[in-house]
C-alpha cells in the first residue's frame, strides 16, 4: 500500500505525532497524544491511535481516537462537533493520569541511564575510521571528547551522541549509517524522549539562547566562536526538528532572546492537498514569544556554509543583523526574515 502524508485537517492537529502510517480509506494510524506508546509490547510500530479524514464532498469529519486509552477528539473547532461534557471530564483526567505517569516512566529511565556506562564504550572503543566520521561532518576533537561521542556497531552501524545537561546525561541519539527506506535518520535511545542538547553542557538558558536544528550544526557552529549578540554571551543549543516539541520550547522562557537558526526548509510553507500551512518557524516563535525571539534565515545549512568557508566575523555580523520574524507580503512561497 502506497504511504500518504497527513493531509491538512489532520496534520495541523496530529502532525507532529510519531509512527504515522497510512492504512487506507482515507485513514492513518500512530502513537496516541495522551497514552503515546505506553505499555506497547509488541515489535511493530504501535498504531492505537486511529485518525480518519473527511471525505471528498462532506463536511469536516476529521477525527481521531485511541484504541487504548479512549481518547477522542476532532480535529477541528467546530463547536456542533462536541462530546459530552462528562466525556470531556473521563477524557481530561485520563490525560492528566497518562501524563504524570509517562514522567514517572521517563525519569525512572533517565536515572537508569545515569547509573549506566555501555554508552561510554561508544566513544571508547571507536576507531580512528570511525572517528574520520566525525572530522568528516565538522566535528573537532574537543567536542568528541567533551561530549564522549561516538560509534555503535549496532545494525548497521551509527554515530552515537549523548545528551547532556551539566555532567547528567538524559538521553542518546543515533545517527544511523544506513537507514531504511521512508524512515528518519535518527533515533533517541528507546524509552526517552528528544531534549534540548547543549553546545557546552553547563551553559545557562538564562541569557541569549542561539537556536540550530541537529547537533551537529549547533557544535560546528559554536566552535567557530566566540560569538556575541550585543556583547553578551550566547548559548548555543540544538532542537531534534524544526516543528520543535513546546515542551522544549517552553524551557527557553527564561531566555532574554531566543534567536531561531533553522534549516532553510522551516522558513517555507508547506502545501497539503492545496492548502497552506503556516512555516515551521512561524508557529515556534509563535509559542517563543514575538518580544523574545529573533531569526536568522540563511540560503544553506549553517554548518555546511561553514564548512565551504563561511567566517566567523561574517557569521558575527549575521547574527547582529538578526531581527523579529516578519512576513514580506502574501507571495505564495512565504518569504520571511
Amino acid at each position: 500500500m502506497p504511504d500518504r502524508p497527513l493531509p491538512h485537517d489532520l496534520a495541523k492537529k496530529w502532525g507532529y505525532l510519531k509512527y504515522i502510517k497510512y492504512k487506507g480509506s482515507n485513514e492513518w494510524s500512530a502513537e496516541c497524544p495522551v497514552c503515546h506508546t505506553d505499555g506497547h509490547t509488541s515489535s511493530g510500530d504501535p498504531d492505537r491511535f486511529t485518525m480518519f479524514a473527511t471525505g471528498t464532498g462532506r463536511q469536516s469529519n476529521a477525527r481521531g481516537y485511541c484504541r487504548r486509552c479512549g481518547h477522542f477528539e476532532w480535529a477541528d473547532a467546530n463547536p456542533n462537533k462536541t462530546i459530552s461534557p462528562q466525556r470531556q471530564r473521563e477524557a481530561n483526567k485520563l490525560r492528566r493520569q497518562y501524563a504524570a505517569k509517562e514522567n514517572e516512566r521517563i525519569q525512572n529511565k533517565i536515572k537508569w541511564l545515569q547509573e549506566q556506562v555501555f554508552w561510554l564504550e561508544f566513544h571508547k572503543n571507536m576507531t580512528e575510521d570511525q572517528k574520520k566520521m566525525w572530522y568528516r561532518a565538522g566535528i573537532g576533537d574537543w567536542a568528541i571528547e567533551v561530549h564522549k561521542l561516538g560509534y555503535s556497531e549496532k545494525g548497521n552501524g551509527a554515530l552515537t551522541i549523548p545528551y547532556f545537561h551539566g555532567e547528567d546525561i538524559q538521553t542518546i541519539q543515533f545517527r544511523l549509517m544506513d537507514p531504511n527506506i521512508n524512515t528518519g535518520k535518527y533515533r533517541f535511545l528507546k524509552g526517552t524522549r528528544p531534549e534540548l542538547f547543549y553546545a557546552w553542557p553547563d551553559d545557562p538558558l538564562d541569557n541569549i539562547v542561539l537556536v540550530t536544528e541537529g547537533v551537529k550544526k549547533a557544535l560546528v557552529t559554536f566552535q567557530e566562536g566566540p560569538f556575541t549578540y550585543c556583547g553578551e554571551d550566547i548559548t548555543f543549543v540544538s532542537v531534534p526538528m524544526k516543528n520543535v516539541p513546546e515542551r522544549l520550547i517552553k524551557k527557553l522562557n527564561k531566555a532574554k532572546k531566543v534567536i531561531w537558526l533553522l534549516d532553510p526548509d522551516a522558513y517555507k510553507p508547506i502545501h497539503v492537498n492545496g492548502r497552506r500551512q503556516a512555516p515551521a518557524i512561524e508557529r515556534n516563535v509563535n509559542i517563543s514569544g514575538h518580544d523574545r525571539s529573533l531569526v536568522i534565515n540563511l540560503p544553506d545549512k549553517v554548518d555546511d556554509m561553514f564548512m565551504a568557508g563561511l567566517k566567523s566575523k561574517t557569521f558575527q555580523s549575521i547574527i547582529n543583523q538578526a531581527g523579529p520574524l516578519v512576513k514580506q507580503g502574501n507571495d505564495s512561497d512565504g518569504i520571511f526574515r
